[in-house]
């Protein structure tokens, strides 16, 4: 039998470390899917916390500038998850605490690609689970989703898929329908 499994991995990483750090006792005093806010913690309960978050390929960065870009991404998904009309680059340099030039130059360095670039990719991905989970159509979206345009998130769209999101959203329906004719 297969379980498919549906989960917002920012969320669900969240909820796994707090359930950790209280089964480690380690007192923290915020939490998200990239960054833990805790108290003096010995160095025993430290190699504890390590290994367990090893063995999920998790890894505790010690490189200043990895530090920001997992951060960059993380405010990046919050923002379009939120579906705030801030502008990305004020919530990075508020959030984060540096320039945005900063914190772009670091990224580029670092990923090779822009913040830019990465913010349309999420957004798109956001895209396309709202036309798949709640089968809104690409005006609905690019309202909810605040775009200056339907035209312009199409081309977007069409930029990152490589096909239009009508045949995006054709193709997915297609594979449900013949998965559900061999799961019956």
């Amino acid at each position: 039998m297969d379980l498919y499994l549906k989960y917002d991995s920012d969320i669900t990483i969240e909820i796994l470390l707090q359930d950790l750090l209280e089964l480690l006792g380690i007192k923290y005093q915020t939490i998200n899917a990239y960054k833990i806010k805790v108290d003096k913690v010995e160095q025993q309960t430290l190699d504890k916390l390590i290994l367990f978050l090893e063995k999920y390929h998790i890894e505790i960065l010690k490189d200043p500038e990895e530090q920001i870009i997992q951060q960059i991404k993380y405010y990046i998904k919050k923002t379009i998850r939120e579906n705030s009309t801030k502008n990305i680059s004020d919530v990075l340099s508020e959030e984060i605490k540096f320039s945005y030039s900063y914190l772009a130059e670091i990224f580029k360095q670092k990923t090779l690609s822009t913040i830019e670039k990465y913010t349309v990719l999420q957004r798109i991905e956001k895209v396309k689970k709202l036309a798949i989970k709640e089968n809104l159509s690409l005006t609905e979206i690019a309202y909810d989703m605040n775009y200056s345009s339907v035209a312009h998130l199409s081309k977007q769209f069409k930029q990152c898929v490589g096909m239009n999101f009508q045949e995006y959203v054709k193709i997915i329906h297609s594979r449900k329908k013949l998965n559900n004719m061999f799961l019956n």
